[in-house]
């Protein structure tokens, strides 16, 4: 634990970590704007923790996005915190917080009458907000925590983890609205993985190697 915390303290001396850190709050803010802009108006699901926000929110609208995204991270952090070396724990506790923030307090409007045109559009501006902090090792919490900490302890692919949650998501978005809502939400998905696949590519190796050594 005592070298955890220097390693920790020693990225909080450093600029990278801060300019990361600037990274999440710009990235999140245009993450925020197409949640609140773009894919609450039109009824669109997202993937992964955001996703599961947008599905809870869509069944009961007394809780915040932001609160929604905060309370399904917990189990998501105190699972990691067990698995995660601190300072990758720390870091994406701040951009979970960060995130969260972004969705209670950015409200940009955005305007698109045709929904695949706001598909796409949402999943461009998801793509550039997400690739600037995942190309520097960012982490916002969610589903890579949960996917990485799945494929250390019972060899479960990442992808299959996320394929699943994503498809629980694409069958709720059609159940709770229809298929065509749900196709829509499809092409934001894969127009936010054509953009930032590279990146979070980056993200994940880096959640992998700071694993905790055992």
């Amino acid at each position: 634990m005592k070298e955890q915390i220097q390693e920790l303290l020693d990225d909080l001396r450093s600029w990278r970590f801060w300019y990361t850190l600037l990274m999440m709050v710009v990235g999140c803010a245009i993450f925020g704007t197409v949640v609140n802009a773009i894919l609450v108006p039109q009824n669109y699901f997202a993937g992964g923790a955001t996703g599961l926000a947008l599905l809870i929110y869509s069944l009961t609208d007394s809780v915040s996005l932001g609160v929604l995204y905060a309370l399904i991270n917990i189990p998501i952090f105190f699972v990691g915190f067990r698995e995660f070396a601190l300072r990758y724990i720390v870091q994406s506790l701040c951009g979970m917080l960060i995130y969260s923030l972004a969705l209670e307090w950015v409200h940009i409007p955005l305007e698109t009458k045709d929904p695949l045109t706001a598909a796409i559009l949402a999943g461009v501006l998801s793509g550039i907000g997400a690739g600037l902090y995942l190309r520097l090792g960012g982490s916002i919490g969610g589903m890579d925590i949960l996917g990485t900490v799945l494929k250390k302890r019972f060899a479960i692919p990442i992808g299959t983890t996320f394929n699943a949650i994503n498809l629980t998501i694409l069958s709720a978005n059609a159940v709770l609205y229809n298929l065509d809502i749900a196709l829509y939400t499809g092409n934001y998905m894969l127009s936010l993985i054509h953009i930032s696949e590279p990146t979070r590519r980056r993200g994940i190796s880096n959640a992998v190697f700071c694993l905790k050594k055992k």
